[in-house]
């Protein structure tokens, strides 16, 4: 499918492009009570199509994202591929070795910004890997190839993020993933999940020129807002569901397990502070020097916490804060819009869970 002209559609007042073409248990910190394994990132940002319109955003969401997640959460990176290093064959082979190298309890997170297609006919969806051309699919990446290698990955968990038009492809079969378990229980048992920026067969905003795509957006705020020791792969994605409605009410993140691939009902769990001891440098990553030392995992904050440090931790929880109350209205608005009453006891209660939280975190704040 042709991706659409630039058009103006609301996205906090900016201009966008289309990318077209149990409740988790509040743990001890974090991995000491039971092994999680090492994560491993494989990011795929692809900006410039030669046979495809260019997209704003995508290398600039991998990075941040591959950043983010090595600093606050410790997760190593397998590897990025940028742009025209992105074709369809440095990606399956990528994937091919992730696949058969990371092993349990080691676990895999894949993120790909870039174009999605569907065929309108079949509704099969896919990747579209830098050297695709729009009259040959011989070089996309179908989902039913991403679904062999999620049948075929030895790691105890494995993650796929898509932030691609028409990546709610992926989930053919929703079943519910919403269990009431221990984090302990849900890193025990393997899993095999999706999350995806938009719905089957919706297109997706890529976000204003040097900013962010508004699900990108949405799981960097969750990342470095997040205050539990463990977040849960269902904890996670719902709050960036909510988060990224928020920013742009035309499209709708979905997640969920992916069926006859391998899921035991487990989840990925991202631990704060994880098990990396150093960062893997991120091209052009913007992030200042002042906050790689305050992310020092050789510094005590107990002992060296100056009142700057005090003032920026203060309007952290603000950040905070502001997120959970607008995680809040969004909740109240589907609350209030849901016919269905098995999905209204459902937001009634992430809705009661969000207001103790919310709770929480004024009571820090004092």
């Amino acid at each position: 499918m042709n991706r659409q002209n630039k058009i103006q559609q609301p996205y906090l007042h900016m201009d966008i492009d289309n990318r077209a073409g149990r409740k988790p248990a509040d743990l001890e910190p974090q991995n000491q009570h039971f092994p999680t394994g090492t994560t491993h990132l494989f990011g795929i940002g692809i900006n410039i199509y030669p046979n495809w319109p260019n997209l704003n955003n995508a290398v600039r969401d991998v990075e941040a994202v591959a950043a983010i997640l090595q600093r606050r959460y410790g997760v190593q990176l397998w590897k990025l591929l940028l742009n025209e290093e992105a074709t369809r064959k440095h990606i399956i082979r990528e994937l091919d070795a992730l696949m058969k190298q990371v092993r349990a309890p080691d676990s895999i997170i894949v993120y790909f910004a870039g174009h999605g297609h569907i065929d309108r006919e079949t509704q099969l969806g896919a990747w579209i890997p830098t050297d695709a051309d729009k009259e040959d699919k011989d070089l996309y990446i179908a989902n039913s190839t991403l679904r062999d290698f999620f049948q075929v990955a030895k790691a105890q968990h494995v993650l796929f993020i898509s932030d691609a038009c028409f990546s709610g492809s992926l989930l053919q079969e929703r079943r519910g993933g919403g269990e009431e378990l221990l984090l302990q229980e849900l890193v025990a048992r393997p899993s095999r999940w999706v999350m995806c920026s938009g719905r089957h067969d919706e297109e997706v905003a890529d976000g204003p020129r040097d900013g962010h795509s508004p699900f990108a957006q949405a799981i960097l705020d969750e990342l470095e807002h997040n205050q539990k020791p463990g977040l849960s792969a269902a904890a996670f994605a719902q709050n960036v569901q909510l988060q990224s409605k928020s920013y742009y009410k035309n499209q709708l993140s979905d997640y969920g397990p992916v069926c006859n691939a391998g899921d035991m009902r487990g989840q990925l769990v991202l631990w704060q502070g994880g098990y990396s001891s150093e960062l893997t440098p991120i091209p052009d990553h913007k992030e200042s020097e002042r906050d790689r030392s305050d992310h020092n995992p050789d510094t005590n904050p107990a002992t060296t916490m100056t009142f700057e440090d005090f003032k920026r931790t203060m309007k952290g929880l603000e950040r905070t804060i502001t997120l959970k109350v607008r995680i809040i209205n969004s909740l109240r608005e589907s609350l209030a819009m849901e016919d269905d009453p098995i999905r209204k006891i459902r937001y009634g209660e992430q809705l009661y869970q969000a207001e103790e939280e919310l709770g929480d975190l004024k009571a820090k704040l004092g």
